[in-house]
């Protein structure tokens, strides 16, 4: 009986001994390694600014899907305060038929759907960040009501010199987003100089803020004249004095994080008013040489997804490839897999005790 004891002792110790430096939390690890594994997955988002066809419904988002690339988010252009315009009035009056089914039907094809708010053409930000508020509880009515995954703040024409007015509409915007609509993705696009300390726009004041409830950043890297942004030096590394601590690495040690940076292009030069333009593959290239330097960053946004099916529409797959077919991705991959231990498999172990 004592050596019955004994045994079981040490197996009991053994066991505790082996949970607890070896399978703590092993259920959230397994949540954690899954989590883990969907931040690293780059975004390639494009935005829906043009159709080609209007109907019939079935016609009409087919032509989306069919010609979706390796896209992983598309953002409706655009809800307004007057409300919607182009193909976000589309969806909201049926061209995509159910919107429900519709987003189904993305999400069948690995695409979440938002609606992308403001544009090129509107300037909501006012000195009330009251405004803001409000602005941001009426289009996150029109996300729920329409079925979007979540909201993209495409907020340009900010003033320049009131940081602390501008950041607060737009943090006031957002949270206003999360608190009627707790699981929607969030994203921003603002454009690259609006992260310049040096140009007082606001957009480090809206990190710090509320950087927490933005998933990730479609950073504009184009029409900014002689800040072009056009080099490897200059996207990544540092930009043009024009428009100061804008390239990638500044922004990131500005505060913003890596994985929120998503690099955002025009997708033919005819979607660029004056510079920014980079050529696809040349772009792969800045990408992956930023990956070996450290940089590797969120993801890439095409302006727009229209010029991408028109010009063959492989400009998502070559981004995508940049990223997947990094050294420096794949090591990540690997060690995180090598991390994982599976609660399922036997260990057998014999304890002979005299």
């Amino acid at each position: 009986m004592k050596q019955k004891s004994r045994t079981i002792a040490v197996l009991i110790s053994l066991a505790f001994f082996l949970f607890s430096n070896l399978g703590i939390g092993i259920l959230p690890a397994m949540a954690a390694q899954k989590d883990s594994s969907l931040s690293n997955s780059p975004k390639i988002v494009s935005y829906i600014g043009n159709l080609d066809i209007y109907s019939p419904p079935d016609a009409a988002l087919a032509d989306i899907l069919d010609n979706s690339g390796d896209y992983n988010y598309m953002n409706f252009a655009f809800w307004t305060k007057e409300g919607p315009t182009g193909p976000a009035l589309e969806w909201y009056n049926g061209t995509f038929g159910d919107t429900e089914q519709a987003v189904n039907d993305f999400h069948d094809r690995g695409i979440k759907v938002l609606i992308s708010a403001g544009g090129e053409y509107e300037a909501p930000v006012t000195d009330n960040p009251d405004d803001g508020r409000i602005y941001g509880e009426e289009v996150a009515k029109f996300a729920i009501e329409n079925h979007f995954d979540g909201v993209d703040f495409d907020i340009e024409n900010i003033p320049s010199g009131q940081p602390d007015l501008t950041s607060e509409w737009l943090a006031e915007a957002t949270r206003a987003v999360k608190g009627l609509y707790p699981e929607a993705i969030i994203s921003h696009a603002p454009q690259a100089p609006y992260f310049s300390p040096a140009q007082n726009y606001g957009y480090l004041e809206v990190n710090e803020k509320v950087g927490d409830l933005i998933d990730f950043y479609n950073i504009q890297f184009y029409n900014q004249q002689d800040a072009a942004y056009e080099t490897y030096e200059e996207l990544f590394e540092q930009s043009h004095h024009y428009q100061p601590e804008t390239a990638v690495r500044e922004i990131h040690a500005n505060g913003v994080p890596l994985e929120r940076i998503v690099i955002g292009k025009p997708v033919t030069p005819s979607d660029v008013y004056n510079t920014g333009y980079v050529e696809k593959n040349e772009l792969a290239g800045f990408i992956s040489q930023g990956i070996d330097n450290e940089l590797e960053n969120g993801g890439v946004m095409g302006w727009q997804w229209r010029s991408d099916k028109h010009q063959g529409g492989d400009w998502s797959e070559i981004l995508l490839d940049a990223y997947e077919s990094s050294e420096n991705l794949n090591q990540s991959r690997s060690q995180s897999r090598s991390q994982y231990r599976s609660p399922y498999k036997e260990v057998h172990i014999e304890i002979n005790i005299n």
